[in-house]
């Protein structure tokens, strides 16, 4: 195996060798580092107005530590994009990369293992993770580029995601979604269907009459000898409540008052357990599938390494 290649599975595979590990302990750390220093920023005591003189000012520390993890995650990720060429195809593949099938020359080949391995959900949220650089290496107004830096300083809470690729329990999440994407559309599709209906009837139910001298609509109160403003004023404003009900949230920020409105509330609650319930229970078997898979996987590798193990001792004692 080549050198590149070699660089690549001890950043990329924790399970090649100790070093892997190693480094994959390392990484982890800088992920951890960089969350707790993203989260503990943000107490009143490192912020304005009891820290700095102007909105956004903090602790020097912080942003050395975020450009120590930020220049962490940049060599990580574009040494992996850089060696990812010189593993073999079928190694690629048992990682779980889609690698394009084309006819081309060796750069082409190259190229196309990139693409493949660029285009992997965790490693776009390593792409979202480093942005702020990338956008300072590639930007030319320096004081325009640097506020809309401030604004991708947010891309920092992906990098919490990144945990996913140490995490077993984050593993197996991502593979029973990719398996359950057909029940999730169809949740999405009747979810957009009824927070369309249920907000329309809604609104209308508990719109109220308009007040000239108040002016807005005001209905009926709690115990209908008074009236209050309504908070349906829209119906794009309805469809936060149609979620919240559908969902048996119920924040109570938005609640319906007339028995028109209560009985749309009863219809919009059912049909939100009822639609909720079919896909949850294709999700529930698809885990218990893929838990299943994920287990015997493992119990293969060792036995595997094991295997391998208990050879190699024999060729020794020989």
């Amino acid at each position: 195996m080549s050198i590149r290649a070699t660089v690549f599975l001890l950043l990329e595979d924790p399970s090649f060798s100790r070093l892997a590990k190693f480094i994959s302990g390392v990484i982890l750390g800088f992920i951890l580092l960089s969350c707790i220093s993203f989260i503990i920023e943000t107490l009143p005591r490192y912020s304005y107005p009891r820290y700095g003189n102007e909105v956004g000012d903090h602790p020097p520390i912080f942003g050395i530590l975020d450009t120590l993890c930020l220049a962490v995650f940049t060599c990580e990720y574009f040494l992996r994009l850089l060696t990812v060429g010189a593993v073999p195809d079928l190694k690629l593949r048992d990682m779980g990369y889609d690698i394009p099938m084309l006819n081309m020359t060796n750069r082409g080949d190259i190229r196309l293992k990139a693409f493949g391995w660029m285009k992997n959900p965790m490693n776009l949220v390593d792409l979202l993770s480093i942005m702020p650089i990338l956008f300072l290496i590639f930007d030319s107004n320096g004081g325009a580029g640097f506020q809309v830096v401030r604004v991708l300083r947010l891309t920092r809470a992906f990098r919490v995601f990144k945990l996913g690729k140490y995490s077993e329990g984050l593993i197996l999440f991502h593979r029973v979604i990719a398996k359950s994407l057909s029940a999730l559309y169809l949740l999405f599709f009747f979810m957009l269907i009824s927070t369309i209906v249920f907000g329309s009837t809604i609104y209308y139910a508990e719109r109220g009459n308009w007040d000239d001298e108040k002016g807005y609509y005001v209905r009926p109160d709690l115990y209908g000898d008074g009236t209050e403003r309504s908070p349906f004023t829209s119906i794009p404003r309805s469809f936060w409540w149609v979620i919240v009900t559908s969902t048996t949230v119920g924040y109570g920020d938005m609640v319906p008052r007339t028995t028109t409105g209560r009985f749309v509330g009863t219809l919009a609650m059912y049909f939100g357990i009822l639609v909720l319930a079919m896909p949850l229970a294709i999700i529930s078997s698809n885990f218990q599938r893929v838990h299943e898979e994920f287990r015997k996987q493992k119990q293969g590798y060792r036995n595997t390494a094991n295997g391998m193990s208990s050879r190699m001792l024999e060729l020794i004692l020989r």
